[in-house]
């Protein structure tokens, strides 16, 4: 809405015409497009939100008796998530976590809440980045049982800061055994769409991975464990190779 103030002919004009801003500054009278913010839709973001929608659909077909199931859990149970955080979920959200954890592993949804037993803690693990690809190096090879080892990850980016949330991304699962080097490049490559190895004379770059385990009959996780590793083609000060995990190792 514009105010417009008279004479013999409109001689102020205030506000906005059809996108048009109507603004005085020193220089005088302007106007200027107003701006239009628009939403880019990326394939990380809209795969969240189609789950959302299809879990919400599912709740509304659950019988009165599958919803009190979910919201009695709601009320016993508290959830850590994967960065370690105490979360108070209602049953509609405990729905969707289990759930969405499920469908990750390939395992069907359930409709009625689980018996609360958590999976084991993930062992730790290192990150090599070499010019061959991306390697997840446990410290022990285990087999999974029930469980559904998660792996996500971030992009390139220039920090060891590790809240950088935003940037983890579903990138693979193991679902029967560990191997002693597993390879998630191609993964990596597709759902960051990055070329590996950077291109360029040099590059010094981190990628962080978070591991999870799901239970694969209750959707139930572990918080994550994290290892970041450093890449880059030429040495300062002797430092070649950084690991962040539990503690610190430099080589």
């Amino acid at each position: 809405m514009a105010r417009m103030y008279y004479n013999a002919s409109p001689s102020d004009i205030k506000g906005s015409i059809s996108g048009t801003t109507f603004q005085h500054n020193v220089s005088g009278t302007i106007a200027r497009l107003r701006p239009f913010a628009r939403r880019i839709r990326k394939k990380i973001n809209s795969v969240p939100q189609l789950n959302f929608l299809q879990r919400s659909h599912e709740w509304h077909q659950l019988s009165a008796s599958d919803r009190k199931s979910w919201e009695n859990f709601g009320i016993a149970h508290t959830k850590q998530n994967k960065y370690n955080e105490l979360k108070y979920l209602s049953g509609f959200n405990w729905y969707v976590s289990c759930n969405n954890n499920l469908q990750l592993c390939g395992s069907p949804i359930i409709a009625t809440a689980p018996a609360y037993t958590l999976p084991l803690a993930v062992p730790n693990f290192s990150v090599q980045i070499t010019d061959n690809g991306i390697f997840l190096i446990p410290d022990t090879v285990y087999s999974l049982g029930n469980n559904a080892l998660i792996c996500y990850s971030t992009p390139m980016i220039t920090s060891t800061f590790l809240k950088q949330r935003s940037k983890f991304v579903y990138t693979s699962s193991q679902l029967s055994a560990i191997p002693a080097a597993w390879n998630i490049t191609a993964s990596w490559k597709a759902v960051h769409n990055c070329n590996f190895p950077a291109s360029g004379t040099f590059y010094n770059f981190n990628v962080a991975i978070m591991l999870v385990h799901i239970e694969k009959s209750t959707g139930l996780t572990t918080i994550g464990n994290l290892s970041i590793d450093q890449e880059n083609t030429f040495i300062i000060g002797g430092i070649g190779n950084m690991i962040i995990q539990n503690n610190f190792i430099i080589s």
